[in-house]
């Protein structure tokens, strides 16, 4: 994932099973926020409903997105930089 190369792990992580797991959820917050847009959105599209699609896309864009990001790059995040947080 791209978080790994933001994180100088390069590829690293993917010998780690916790790491991996970890990755394999945040790639999965992140196909569910596209999925959710999908699934909203299509259906105002195919249905004209221009002003409800408009209120959809100006919610479901940029913010949606950027809580998406937020919480894969948590979920993400090693586990020394948690326990670092805590103390």
């Amino acid at each position: 994932m791209l978080y790994g190369f933001l994180r100088q792990e390069g590829t690293d992580w993917r010998q780690q099973p916790a790491r991996l797991r970890r990755y394999a959820i945040a790639t999965w917050i992140m196909a569910a926020v596209f999925a959710a847009r999908l699934a909203v959105q299509l259906p105002l599209y195919f249905t004209d409903q221009v002003v409800a699609l408009g209120i959809s896309r100006l919610v479901m864009g940029v913010p949606l997105y950027a809580a998406g990001l937020w919480f894969a790059w948590m979920i993400s995040r090693p586990a020394s930089q948690i326990t670092a947080q805590q103390d």
